[in-house]
């Protein structure tokens, strides 16, 4: 910390040696800028994600507690939530007619 790191200041015309947290916190700040650009570098992608085929948040029934435990579910409920949602894209919604 700044107990390592010293410097002097004149205090009343005469120098004193004090800590100095400037330089610590510059090699914090340096620390945490370059583990946030690696953990950036290094992060999932999320490739063929199709986020323009869900609901915005805003929409009726754009999120429900089923949605929530989705990769949880068994094959089969994934697939019938699937026609569901299909079946929810066919029909006219109140803003196209």
């Amino acid at each position: 910390g700044g107990d390592n790191l010293r410097t002097n200041i004149i205090v009343d015309g005469a120098l004193k040696n004090v800590p100095d947290y400037a330089t610590v916190q510059g090699i914090l700040i340096g620390v945490v800028a370059a583990f946030l650009i690696f953990i950036t570098v290094i992060g999932p992608e999320n490739h063929g994600s199709h986020f323009e085929t869900h609901k915005t948040a805003f929409e009726d029934g754009a999120v429900t507690r089923d949605d929530l435990s989705e990769d949880k579910a068994p094959a089969a409920e994934r697939s019938a939530h699937a026609s569901k949602l299909e079946e929810v894209k066919e029909k006219p919604s109140v803003d196209n007619v």
